[in-house]
């Protein structure tokens, strides 16, 4: 484990925040919520802080600042889990985010995240996996800033001095498994009475400055030496915490996932072309945070650590006649917008081979099980055909049933929200 990474907060619009929050906890939480199969807790590291394609804030939560681009996304996609809050999965992760509240500018920590999820219904029975960071942006003793933020400033030697220790932002040796595990606990315990079945997972912060050999300034484009006592300081504030991560997950009874492999060699000290951390005067993201490069690799390897979820099963009569009644039954569905089920076949029109297809049983919104009864269809219509030969009359054969979830375009979405089962149809 590299010893020296982690966030720094950043404070924005923090009476906004608190007004936020006090109507988040007016909302009644849903009765016997069924969940998101998905669910990320974290602070800037996970939600993104001023990377590309910043996420609208829900009505009644605080702007914290998340991207369609932070590894939670892109986990979601990888599984097919939809959109995020109405389809299978939810973020919740919120940049200045702490583990307990003891931050002196975070007022958002990780239960009061799980709180905002709970809200929204996104944990319950069908939740399968959880992901959560933290920690960086923690008052870990007495100081007045939180352990990383301390550490990075006086990394840039700004307040410093010639003697960083003396000038204390933080005791990196209050920073112990046994104290991480114990401001983690309550939020875990809540989820776990949420979502019972759930993996939760403690995702370690990448690798944003180098593991060993000298440290560079953060708040300079152009790569400069950090003051030895500076980086000295920096070094051991870090540490702490990463030493900390792994016994606190294990102690809690989570999964761990390491990202240090999978982020060696692109810390913010490298040359542009190989770094994954933005500097001031970059773009890609705020000073000091990840950009896409290490977002894509950390969901990696968080896809690697997640639990093997149930696959989606259609049943229903192997024959049918057109015209007649037929039902047919979808299980393990993830959440999303809508279900579609289609009878689908390749046929010859207008000397092209086109897919042609109509629809069986109506729309229905599904978490989990959805069912779909109707007749037989008489035509179809055959996609990219000419106007005066698009629709063909059924001909008996072997059909595929589709269920697919839509997109927001009302197409299928292309890969796991889809299953299918041949049938015969008759005349």
């Amino acid at each position: 484990m590299s010893p020296v990474r982690g966030p720094v907060p950043l404070v924005r619009a923090l009476p906004a925040l608190v007004l936020a929050l006090v109507a988040c906890a007016l909302l009644p939480a849903p009765a016997g919520a069924a969940g998101r199969t998905y669910v990320a807790f974290g602070d800037s590291y996970t939600s993104g802080l001023g990377m590309p394609d910043q996420r609208a804030t829900p009505s009644g939560e605080p702007n914290c600042f998340r991207s369609a681009r932070n590894y939670p996304s892109k986990v979601a996609a990888r599984l097919d889990l939809g959109a995020e809050r109405t389809g299978g999965w939810a973020d919740f992760s919120c940049s200045n985010a702490t583990l307990s509240g003891q931050a002196l500018l975070s007022p958002l920590d990780l239960l009061g995240e799980v709180a905002l999820a709970e809200r929204a219904g996104a944990l319950g029975r069908d939740t399968r996996f959880v992901t959560l960071t933290g920690g960086g942006n923690d008052r870990w003793d007495a100081a007045g800033l939180g352990l990383f933020a301390g550490a990075i400033i006086c990394l840039n030697d700004e307040g410093c001095g010639p003697n960083p220790s003396a000038q204390t932002f933080g005791r990196p040796g209050s920073v112990t498994a046994a104290a991480y595990a114990a401001r983690a606990r309550p939020a875990i315990d809540r989820i776990r009475t949420l979502a019972p079945r759930a993996r939760i997972a403690l995702v370690e912060y990448p690798e944003v400055l180098p593991a060993s050999g000298p440290l560079c300034r953060t708040d300079q484009l152009a790569t400069t030496p950090a003051p030895a006592g500076s980086a000295a300081y920096t070094r051991a504030a870090t540490s702490a915490l990463f030493a900390a991560q792994r016994p606190a997950a294990e102690a809690l009874g989570l999964t761990f996932v390491d990202t240090t492999a999978a982020t060696t060699g692109h810390d913010i000290c490298q040359e542009s072309r190989f770094r994954w951390y933005a500097r001031s005067g970059d773009t890609g993201a705020d000073p000091v945070h990840p950009t896409e490069d290490a977002h894509t690799a950390i969901a990696r390897v968080v896809l690697a650590a997640r639990p093997s979820l149930p696959r989606a099963r259609l049943t229903g009569p192997s024959s049918a006649r057109v015209g007649r009644t037929a039902t047919f039954r979808a299980t393990n569905l993830v959440r999303a917008t809508g279900y579609r089920a289609r009878l689908t076949r390749r046929l010859s029109v207008a000397g092209r081979t086109r897919t042609c297809s109509a629809p069986v049983g109506g729309r229905r919104t599904a978490s989990g099980t959805a069912s779909f009864k109707g007749r037989v269809p008489s035509r179809l219509t055959c996609a990219g055909a000419p106007r005066a030969s698009r629709s063909r009359v059924t001909p008996a054969g072997r059909y595929t049933v589709r269920v697919c979830a839509e997109t927001s375009s009302g197409s299928c979405r292309s890969t796991g929200s889809t299953v299918t089962r041949s049938v015969r149809v008759s005349r």
